[in-house]
């Protein structure tokens, strides 16, 4: 399923079906390692405007000698 910026709502309200994945994710997590806020949901970031999406990182060590 993609996550899309019509799913969130702005504001404390919170619709159904995001209830529902918060209480699922609580469920399932590791609390030692990612707490039990329910406002985290492991590496995905909900934007409220552009949806669902997992920030990747990356270094690159080049030596040029």
């Amino acid at each position: 399923m993609h996550l899309s910026p019509e799913f969130l709502q702005e504001g404390p309200e919170k619709t159904e079906w995001e209830v529902e994945v918060r209480e699922a994710m609580h469920d399932v997590r590791d609390k030692d390692l990612w707490g039990s806020a329910y406002d985290k949901v492991l590496p995905l970031n909900l934007h409220p405007k552009y949806g669902g999406w997992y920030a990747y990182r990356l270094v690159i060590v080049i030596d040029l000698e």
